[in-house]
């Protein structure tokens, strides 16, 4: 006999439950909580009691008897008071007791009660003095450089016993980065996450497939969640919060989007333009970014043009453009005709000469960009403005709209999976990133503190100042004075 399985389980108020086929449905307002019986669990339900019996009397049936139970138990639990976990974690939370609070004068200021404040640094003097960065300081950072195994050998040599040197490669502070991405350890734990998130969507992705005309949102969410750390955890580089972090992120930004697909299936309105453009349209991409390059290199050619125009009033000329410094050229060379000298004729030519450029420059400019305008409202169609809002409104379909029409289900789906994907992968990448320059801030950190001790430093010195009494000697002055 099971313990468990022949306990009753008491509906509280407000929830009611009922069988739908090998399913227990227990409900509670539009929440929903399913058990599968498997078939080899009957459940009897008299007014707001369950029972529980094993309908066959072997191995499987009877574990199954108080799985079921529990199931049922912690679905009450779930749908009544929620879910509980009190954690003491270190500078995060604490279980504090009323008659502490009471003490505090019932101030809840978190700080009264969780000391989150960072550890004393170490100022080691002697290596401050004379060289050498503290073994007992590295020590302090070694949590977080095992998280992406690295070691302090690839900066540091022994120097003796409590101290170290930095290595002769470790050139100065702006290479410590580089050093860290370039390390062996830090790419493959970066690639092992990646991993990892692959086989985690693979799981989860056959959940999201069945997400049309389905109700259990909330219980994919969670699922999603926990089996989420239980792939990233093992790694040790994002603890459970982090891990969380990425996920709710990830779950704020598409929620709605899960919540279109449950009611209306595979909407291709889900899909992005950009999405849709890198799909199927590099090729036009592909000109646009050329032409837009063009522009750019054309604008940039035509104001060191600008800039030959050296007298230039904004105040009475207005801004430099084009149009406006061909205008004013045209001025100055109407008035240079006016002298007839050849230094004026000389003049004219230059101005004339520099006349032309600005001009072909500024024709072949408006061409470029006339011809970009074209190819990008091919693209993506054309705007106008709203005559009452003056907001921009679309008047003319591009190829992206025609396209995102002719979507087939498929299509739509493919690309709206590879969205969700895509939107985690960045986010696990914006943490990893965050505790990879956390790492490289404690090298710059140490290589800013003692990579140049005071008795260097009082050399250097030194030798500036021997420098510039040498030089006030020369002028006449009594150099001991500056000693």
């Amino acid at each position: 006999m099971s313990r468990i399985g022949k306990q009753p389980v008491k509906l509280a108020d407000g929830l009611t439950a009922n069988l739908e086929g090998n399913k227990l449905i227990i409900k509670k307002g539009q929440e929903t909580k399913e058990i599968d019986t498997k078939g080899v669990v009957k459940v009897n339900i008299e007014g707001d009691t369950l029972t529980f019996e094993p309908v066959e009397n072997n191995k499987f049936a009877k574990a199954m008897w108080g799985t079921v139970r529990a199931l049922a138990n912690n679905a009450v639990i779930g749908l009544t008071q929620g879910f509980e976990k009190k954690l003491e974690i270190p500078k995060y939370s604490r279980i504090v007791s009323l008659e502490e609070i009471e003490e505090n004068d019932f101030n809840l200021n978190i700080r009264r009660y969780v000391d989150n404040s960072p550890d004393p640094e170490i100022e080691d003097v002697k290596a401050h003095l004379i060289g050498g960065v503290p073994k007992r300081e590295v020590k302090l950072y070694e949590k977080q450089m095992r998280k992406f195994e690295v070691n302090e050998n690839i900066f540091f040599e022994d120097l003796d016993e409590d101290y170290y040197a930095f290595k002769e490669q470790v050139k100065g502070k702006t290479e410590i980065k580089e050093i860290i991405e370039s390390y062996e350890g830090v790419r493959n734990k970066l690639e092992g996450h990646f991993n990892k998130l692959e086989e985690w969507w693979m799981e989860i992705k056959r959940d999201i497939e069945k997400f049309p005309g389905s109700n259990n949102l909330w219980e994919f969410r969670n699922k999603a969640l926990d089996r989420l750390k239980e792939f990233l955890l093992p790694l040790g580089v994002l603890d459970e919060f982090k891990i969380a972090g990425v996920f709710v992120n990830w779950w704020e930004e598409l929620k709605y989007d899960f919540k279109t697909v449950i009611a209306s299936g595979w909407s291709k309105r889900i899909v992005e333009d950009e999405r849709l453009e890198k799909k199927f349209f590099s090729r036009e991409l592909e000109q646009i970014e050329k032409l837009e390059a063009k522009v750019a290199e054309v604008e940039s050619e035509l104001n060191e043009f600008l800039e030959e125009v050296g007298e230039w009033d904004e105040e009475d000329s207005g801004k430099k453009t084009p149009n406006s410094v061909i205008k004013f050229l045209k001025e100055q060379i109407s008035d240079l005709k006016n002298y007839g000298s050849e230094s004026a004729t000389r003049e004219i030519n230059k101005l004339q000469e520099l006349l032309k450029k600005i001009d072909k420059k500024n024709k072949q400019l408006k061409q470029l960009k006339r011809n970009l305008k074209k190819k990008v409202e091919e693209l993506r169609g054309k705007y106008g403005k709203d005559k009452l809002t003056k907001e921009p409104i679309k008047v003319k379909d591009g190829k992206v709209d025609e396209k995102r029409e002719n979507l087939s289900e498929e299509e739509a789906k493919e690309l709206i999976l590879e969205k969700f994907y895509d939107i985690i992968a960045r986010q696990l990448e914006k943490y990893l990133n965050t505790e990879k320059k956390e790492l490289v801030k404690i090298f710059e950190k140490l290589w800013d503190k003692y990579s140049v001790p005071l008795q260097v430093l009082e050399v250097e010195r030194d030798e500036e100042v021997r420098k510039l009494n040498e030089f006030l000697s020369k002028l006449g002055y009594r150099s001991e004075v500056w000693k």
